[in-house]
């Protein structure tokens, strides 16, 4: 029986999880490139650099191609996906850069992990630098002006906005330079990306693949999970509400979704989730990667629609839901008369149920005149795209 995503659901957040070698990947492959043939632009945070094979057809003379095809009976049709490379150093493909003044002091303060005392500063700076129509491009302006108003030539200045301990400023500064230090100096600044270009669909009706390439940033979590937190606040504030549709807006996919997360402070996580929580009704599907549910935030992991797991070729992938299972049983033992054997049984009962109507909470054959996207394996290439081939991608 083939298995179907209806179009309709993509927007309802997923996660892929398994461990290494159970097919998270090629999961993600098969989703974006049906996805995009489906006319919904699809946004891929592509980790290990091996997605950008998705602008290049596959082989068909590969033996496991061969016979995945025979075992499903299915005709291989090797075809090449619209990708656009993106880069946050600029190195791998298009620059992605976001402005100081475009990401706001409330979001650059929960970057910054500032208390309230700073955060209010903060947007005092970014008034003062409004009201005298003052650029604030890159992390250097920010200082500067911070720089400024600590000296004694600004206390005239200061009094109209009731005054700026200096001690604050320094601390603001102080946090500024630890997140340079981090790299995230390279995302702020000129021209500043715009939002809607991912938006986009070609004349033929396929939806365009934005691969963004974190092979060369690996090193520096905080510029990724600062570019993610904007993109998303970005979307959210700029799409409108559309509620339920017949297919989604934009999909995105997080692979190694943990690097969002790790290390983060409970302002951005709560960030994130917020984004998560809100984004889902203008139209916007997000699809974590990773190799546990237990990377993902619980908040964010509780707004996906169905229960975590990852098949491969050799079947479901039980990790997942023995990791989910453990998280479970410790909530369901701590009520009371529940004792941990009992309280294993009855989560085990829920999980096997849900296990067998997973495929009923999404990904199920879809009822006539649905549309949905087919799961069989993917047309593209396998592995990162050639070194000729990457520059034409990132024009």
């Amino acid at each position: 029986m083939p298995v179907l995503l209806a179009q309709s659901m993509v927007n309802r957040h997923g996660l892929i999880a398994g461990a290494t070698g159970t097919g998270k990947t090629k999961t993600l492959q098969v989703l974006a490139g049906q996805l995009s043939d489906a006319g919904v632009p699809v946004f891929v945070a592509d980790v290990k650099g091996d997605l950008t094979g998705l602008g290049a057809p596959g082989d068909a003379a590969d033996p496991k191609v061969q016979a995945r095809c025979q075992q499903l009976g299915w005709t291989f049709a090797p075809k090449a996906h619209p990708i656009r490379l993106l880069s946050l150093a600029g190195k791998l493909g298009a620059q992605v850069r976001a402005t100081v003044h475009s990401f706001g002091p409330l979001l650059l303060s929960k970057v910054l992990d500032l208390n309230v005392t700073q955060t209010a500063v903060l947007s005092l700076v970014f008034e003062y630098c409004d009201d005298r129509q003052l650029p604030l491009l890159d992390l250097e302006d920010l200082k500067t002006t911070l720089q400024y108003l600590a000296s004694d030539d600004a206390k005239p200045v200061l009094a109209e906005y009731g005054g700026m301990a200096p001690s604050t400023l320094g601390v603001i500064r102080r946090s500024i330079v630890t997140l340079e230090q981090q790299g995230a100096d390279a995302f702020f600044g000129e021209p500043e990306f715009d939002v809607d270009d991912l938006l986009g669909v070609n004349g033929d009706g396929t939806g365009m693949i934005h691969v963004l390439e974190l092979s060369d940033v690996m090193d520096k979590p905080a510029l990724f999970s600062t570019f993610m937190l904007w993109l998303l606040a970005q979307l959210y504030s700029s799409l409108p509400e559309v509620g339920d549709q017949p297919k989604a807006k934009l999909a995105f996919f997080f692979d190694e979704a943990h690097l969002l997360f790790d290390d983060a402070s409970e302002a951005l996580l709560g960030q994130v989730e917020l984004v998560a929580r809100l984004v889902r009704s203008k139209g916007v599907g997000l699809y974590m990667v990773t190799q546990s549910p237990t990377d993902v935030a619980p908040k964010v992991l509780a707004q996906r629609r169905g229960p975590p797991g990852c098949e491969s070729e050799e079947g479901p992938y039980r990790g997942g839901r023995h990791r989910q299972e453990g998280h479970e049983v410790r909530h369901v033992a701590s009520r009371p008369g529940h004792s941990p054997r009992r309280a294993r049984h009855t989560v085990r009962q829920a999980l096997g149920g849900r296990a067998r109507r997973a495929r009923g909470s999404g990904l199920r054959p879809p009822a006539a005149g649905r549309q949905g996207v087919d799961l069989p394996t993917s047309t593209s290439g396998r592995g990162p795209l050639e070194r000729s081939r990457r520059r034409l991608r990132s024009r």
